[in-house]
């Protein structure tokens, strides 16, 4: 007989593969499947007190069956649930899921990040990481499939990069912590001005070509 897990049923294409597992083993399948007697005692005329409600949550598993409309529905149903009956749903194994429509949003990144630190307790939103790792998943998905597990673990790889190397794009910021880097002492009202100058120059908008062209100008 093949069996199957819960996950692996459920899964897309779990109803197909079950059905060919009962073909293949219709017996075993249906030993398999056949429920055992279970006997529950219900004393009607006993009252115990009033039952607390010790629920407010439910989950299903796996994520893919958010793909299912018949699931959709059923979520529309527990929404429905009067005087929070259910505050909230969690959706298992959302980690396999391929990441299609991203959206780089603060949602988003908290589940990143709790999902990290369930991995690696230290991992932490630090300055540059999210343009790295949005710049990563977009070269992998360029390549093929790629799953928010794989995002996480990214997440988790440039946490243990002690400093970002500087991103490679001209930008002002960049100019200004250059410039202030090498021109020791100097002002922000001198690097505006550098700023400004190099603005109007045909170069590169780096501080290598402003002190190029510095260099240049001071030795005509």
């Amino acid at each position: 007989m093949t069996r199957l897990s819960r996950r692996q049923a459920l899964a897309g294409g779990g109803v197909t593969a079950l059905a060919a597992a009962a073909a293949a083993a219709p017996e075993a399948a249906a030993q398999a499947c056949r429920p055992e007697p279970t006997t529950i005692t219900v004393d009607a005329g006993r009252v115990l007190g009033p039952l607390p409600k010790f629920w407010r949550c439910t989950g299903f598993t796996p994520a893919e069956l958010l793909l299912l409309p018949e699931m959709r529905q059923t979520l529309s149903f527990l929404g429905a649930v009067p005087n929070r009956g259910l505050e909230f749903v969690r959706v298992h194994y959302l980690l396999d899921l391929v990441i299609a429509n991203y959206t780089s949003n603060r949602q988003t990144k908290g589940f990143i990040i709790r999902e990290a630190q369930r991995k690696n307790p230290s991992a932490k939103e630090k300055s540059g990481i999210w343009y790295r790792l949005n710049r990563w998943r977009e070269a992998q998905v360029a390549k093929g499939p790629v799953t928010y597990e794989d995002l996480v673990e990214q997440f988790i790889v440039l946490n243990g990069v002690e400093r970002f190397e500087r991103i490679p794009h001209p930008r002002y910021i960049n100019f200004l912590a250059e410039y202030h880097a090498a021109e020791k002492g100097a002002s922000r009202e001198d690097a505006l001005a550098a700023w400004r100058k190099l603005k109007k120059m045909d170069v590169p908008k780096t501080y290598a070509s402003w002190r190029a062209v510095s260099r240049r100008a001071r030795g005509r």
